[in-house]
């Protein structure tokens, strides 16, 4: 989990406190991010070896959108290499695995956030393929 989330959240709590009524209709909402969406200050490698170390600078635009309207980025959840594979599998993350039958696979590129959403460890995920 993000540290940033748990600031953000504190935050939120006391806007209520002081305002009485919330940031938008997101307000507090935890929401995880596919791994190959720009989160600042976290790594965004689209599951590539080479990428490993590159932090983001800035937060993707729909992150800004959604987080003006009170939304909280938890998490970033595994996405197969370049978001391209029938199963989120990447040599850098390992493969994401059905979390009720690890016999099973949990998806494509959104394998990741499938699996957290199915724990319902993220109400809501954003993602996109290519």
């Amino acid at each position: 989990m993000f540290e940033e989330a748990l600031l953000r959240a504190e935050e939120l709590d006391l806007h209520m406190e002081t305002h009485g009524k919330p940031v938008g209709p997101l307000h507090g909402l935890p929401i995880s991010v596919k791994e190959h969406i720009h989160v600042k200050g976290t790594r965004t490698t689209c599951g590539l070896i080479v990428w490993a170390d590159e932090v983001s600078t800035q937060d993707a635009h729909v992150l800004d959108i959604l987080r003006r309207q009170g939304a909280i980025f938890h998490v970033k959840t595994t996405n197969a290499q370049l978001a391209m594979e029938l199963e989120c599998d990447s040599n850098l993350f390992g493969r994401t695995l059905n979390p009720y039958n690890a016999n099973l696979t949990c998806g494509g590129s959104s394998g990741g956030e499938g699996a957290l959403i199915g724990l319902r460890g993220s109400v809501l995920g954003i993602g996109t393929d290519m």
